[in-house]
């Protein structure tokens, strides 16, 4: 599967759909990556396969978890021009005091 490079936790897709987003784990070196669905306006919670996504988001709801760096889904048809869309446009998550 293709992937987008990744993008600031601030930053918010174009698109609905499922996306990677990086899970921290301050017990490991490394964040997890966690599959989750985006309706255009929130993150909802993440699971460990893309196929499960929406199920999660159905069964459980919006995450509480906003701020995590992301990346995008191409399908093996799609090529890299559509990432330059992702790059340029969409929306960002408002920057809570003290951040």
């Amino acid at each position: 599967m293709k992937r987008t490079p990744w993008f600031g936790a601030l930053e918010c897709p174009v698109r609905e759909g499922v996306y990677e987003r990086k899970l921290y784990d301050y017990h490991q070196r490394e964040p997890l990556v966690v599959y989750a669905y985006w309706d255009g306006k929130q993150w909802y919670v993440g699971t460990y396969s893309p196929e499960d996504a929406m199920a999660m988001a159905e069964k459980y709801g919006p995450t509480m978890t906003l701020y995590r760096e992301w990346r995008g889904l191409l399908k093996e048809d799609e090529d890299d021009a559509l990432q330059r869309p992702l790059q340029s446009g969409g929306q960002t998550l408002p920057v809570p005091d003290g951040m």
